[in-house]
């Protein structure tokens, strides 16, 4: 991500603007690429009774578009 380099960077208003313009000249997609998002969710649910039950999630999408 280039967080590290040497090179001067754009500065914004906000240290958190500064950072996103990088993200957005580093990380932005090129010809082809597509946006993939993936999640994970983990559970301990403690029930009334005493009873633990664990849960696992996962979700994984792919965007349709290419360009």
């Amino acid at each position: 991500m280039g967080l590290h380099s040497n090179d001067h960077a754009d500065v914004q208003t906000t240290l958190l603007d500064t950072l996103a313009k990088h993200l957005e000249k580093t990380m932005s997609f090129k010809p082809g690429e597509r946006d993939l998002v993936m999640l994970q969710h983990k559970f301990v649910i403690e029930w009334a009774d005493g009873k633990m039950v664990r849960l696992h999630t996962i979700f994984l999408s792919y965007s349709d578009q290419t360009d």
